[in-house]
């Protein structure tokens, strides 16, 4: 456990620009992007990951995934546990997406 925590400090300082930089008190930024996913896909694997079921659909397995490695997750209201945003946003709050489709209409499709 040590060791991967020296190799994350050891990666993480030589993408800051080096320990010359950390001293010289430049701050480092990460950035990270989400992608959210279709709730077409999110509907189903989230209903197999709740029975403790494995998709056999490859597309399917991997939305499994994400939702699995997800680190942006809320709590739901009504249950008081935390689901990936994806899952609340495609899939346990459809009144709010029905919503945001009126206020926010995408483009028509060429």
């Amino acid at each position: 456990m040590a060791g991967v925590a020296v190799g994350h400090a050891r990666r993480f300082t030589r993408r800051a620009g080096g320990l010359r930089s950390l001293r010289a008190g430049i701050r480092p930024v990460t950035f990270v992007m989400h992608r959210f996913m279709d709730a077409d896909v999110v509907a189903p694997a989230w209903d197999l990951l709740q029975r403790g079921e494995r998709a056999t659909s490859p597309a399917l397995l991997a939305t499994q995934e994400r939702l699995e490695a997800c680190a942006y997750a809320m709590a739901h209201p009504d249950t008081g546990g935390v689901v990936p945003a994806c899952v609340q946003h495609s899939v346990l709050d459809p009144a709010a997406n029905r919503a945001l489709a009126v206020a926010l209409p995408l483009p028509a499709r060429r």
